[in-house]
């Protein structure tokens, strides 16, 4: 049975509850208003859409060092596989890209093709990598 307990108003989120709203938004890819409908549909959890947004931008805050570390780790590497595509990110056309090797990955989104693969294959500093373009 369902705890009835109300939640104190104005209770931290913890870091459960923001991982899973940065799941629900990426990876199942509901908007902010239905992952707020969904902790409070089944957890019990008010908040309001801007607060799964907040979560985001936290954790890609919190993150940017882990990010960083993998792009010197690739460039560092002796192959480099590269990759693009379109992706519409909330309606708005976008490049969603891939860099890597069998051991690490980076991805990202950006709103220019061009730019980005120009950013790729300037990706390595080893004058002894390879990139590989997919397509």
């Amino acid at each position: 049975m369902k705890d009835l307990t109300p939640i104190p108003l104005h209770a931290p989120i913890g870091p459960v509850a923001k991982s899973t709203a940065v799941y629900l938004r990426y990876r199942i890819g509901m908007t902010y208003r239905k992952v707020a409908e969904v902790f409070k549909d089944l957890f019990g959890l008010e908040c309001v859409p801007a607060s799964a947004l907040g979560f985001d931008r936290q954790t890609a805050r919190k993150g940017t060092p882990l990010y960083e570390d993998l792009r010197e780790k690739i460039k560092a590497s002796e192959v480099i596989h590269a990759d693009e595509t379109s992706w519409r990110n909330d309606g708005i056309g976008h490049y969603a890209w891939y860099a890597g090797n069998s051991d690490l990955a980076r991805h990202g989104l950006d709103d220019h093709s061009q730019f980005r693969m120009r950013s790729l294959m300037e990706f390595s500093t080893s004058s002894d990598s390879f990139l590989e373009l997919m397509g």
